[in-house]
């Protein structure tokens, strides 16, 4: 017998008339049609299990990222964002040593051109309308 990846036949196997091919003295079947059938069915189910759960996957992404914030809270968001970037660069304002807490502008501005607010998914609030 020599063995492939996966599978084992006798060089010297015989094809039957059902299509199965046995062993040379009429032994059990080593493959049969039925059974290669069976094994392709169950292939194709795994493969649309898996397309489903794709499927639901992509649109649990689509749900998590969809747009929450309206047009009217993105400009607030991108107005207050600028603000706290000024406040930031000491361009006008005095030097207290807290001004890099201003950097936190940079994440209202990103909420705003994405249009995505996680503290709004998580919440289950939306300014869309």
């Amino acid at each position: 017998m020599t063995s492939l990846p996966g599978a084992a036949i006798a060089t010297d196997a015989k094809l039957d008339r059902a299509g199965s091919i046995r062993e040379p003295e009429g032994g059990e079947p080593i493959c049969s049609p039925a059974g290669a059938v069976q094994q392709a069915a169950a292939l194709i189910q795994i493969n649309e299990c898996s397309a489903y759960a794709l499927i639901l996957s992509a649109s649990a992404e689509e749900k998590a990222m969809s747009v929450n914030v309206g047009t009217v809270d993105r400009a607030l968001r991108v107005v207050i964002g600028l603000a706290l970037i000024a406040f930031a660069i000491p361009v006008g304002f005095p030097n207290t040593g807290w001004n890099w807490i201003g950097w936190i502008g940079v994440v209202p501005i990103i909420t705003a051109v994405v249009g995505n607010c996680p503290a709004y998914s998580v919440l289950g609030f939306s300014t869309r309308t």
